[in-house]
This record gives C-alpha cells, sequence and structure tokens, in this order.
C-alpha cells in the first residue's frame, strides 16, 4: 500500500495574459495630485473676502431659548503671505504630479519586470514537464534495474537516486517560484 498521500501541493496557479496595471492603484495616483491641486484652489480663495453666519442656541437653567446669531466679513489686508502660501501650494502640487509619474513608471517597470520573470519561470516548467521529469523517472528506474541485476554498485545507486530526486526538487521549487511571480503580479495588476 500507498503510504504518502497523493501530492495535491504542486498545482499551477491559472494567469490571466491579459493583466494591466491596478486602475485602483492609479486613481490613488491621480486623487494624491488632485488633492495638491485642490489645496492650490483653496489658497487662492484666500484672497477674497469671506463671509460667515453663524447660529447658536443654549439651554442653561432656569433659562431657556438662549438663541444667538452672528454674522462676520474679513477682509485680506496683506496678500503678500497669502501670495507665499500659494507658491508654497503650486511647489507641493507640481511634486505631486512629479511623484506620482514616477510611481507609475516604477509600476510599470515591476509589472514588466514580474512578467518577463513569469515567462522564463513558465519556459523552465515547460521544460521539466516535458523531459526533465521523465528522465529523472527514467534515470531512477534504470539505476534500480541495474543494481537489481547486479550490475552497478550502491554507490552509483544513491548518485543516480540523489541526481533524480534533485531533479525532482527543483522542479518543485520552480513551481513554487512560478506561483509566488503570479500572485505578485496579481497583487500590481487586475
Amino acid at each position: 500500500e500507498q503510504l504518502t498521500p497523493a501530492d495535491t501541493a504542486l498545482n499551477k496557479i491559472k494567469t490571466k495574459e491579459t493583466a494591466t496595471i491596478s486602475q485602483e492603484r492609479i486613481q490613488l495616483l491621480e486623487n494624491a495630485v488632485q488633492q495638491k491641486r485642490d489645496m492650490v484652489k483653496v489658497e487662492r480663495s484666500k484672497f477674497f473676502p469671506e463671509l460667515s453666519v453663524g447660529y447658536s442656541r443654549q439651554k442653561m437653567l432656569p433659562y431657556k431659548g438662549l438663541d444667538a446669531f452672528s454674522v462676520g466679513i474679513s477682509v485680506p489686508l496683506f496678500c503678500f503671505p497669502q501670495k507665499s502660501r500659494v507658491k508654497q501650494a503650486q511647489v507641493e502640487a507640481r511634486i505631486a504630479e512629479w511623484d506620482a509619474e514616477e510611481q507609475r513608471m516604477q509600476l510599470s517597470m515591476t509589472v514588466d519586470e514580474l512578467r518577463q520573470t513569469l515567462l522564463q519561470t513558465r519556459a523552465t516548467l515547460d521544460y521539466y514537464e516535458t523531459a526533465a521529469l521523465s528522465e529523472a523517472d527514467e534515470l531512477r528506474r534504470s539505476a534500480l534495474a541495474l543494481y537489481n541485476e547486479g550490475e552497478t554498485a550502491a554507490a552509483d545507486l544513491v548518485q543516480s537516486l540523489k541526481t533524480a530526486r534533485d531533479v525532482r526538487s527543483n522542479y518543485v521549487e520552480t513551481v513554487r517560484q512560478y506561483n509566488a511571480v503570479l500572485i505578485e503580479l496579481e497583487l500590481y495588476t487586475n
């Protein structure tokens, strides 16, 4: 009877061939830039007079119905500090645009690199599945047959079995690498 369980750990994850950069990541970068652009508009709006209206209602025992209204207007008298705040907000908006563009480029390069690694790993897996695993099994069978017939020494048998086991071990490691690269690629794509 077979004592080891069936091998289910060597499943390759299915791939999407048309994976593109995640739109959520790009939207996050664009939102950060838009936030900085809105801050420029807020700082520019402080050049204009501001009108404020307020209402409050208090209840203090024994008095009830203490209502208050307030109206105010603020007019900027000095524009020099506000001009520097606007310039600072414009510089921060430009920096945010440059950072977003750099992050987009890095994301694109990372995705391209992962795709290239995935293709290389897939080619290695194809080699293992088409040739190397069957050759390793044949090496193991022939080494055992030669040893059972007495045509080879135990050292040669051990060396042949070790080589066949190393091929199988490398295949398992390649499947693990393939799945890890694919999961990382899916992290960056949609």
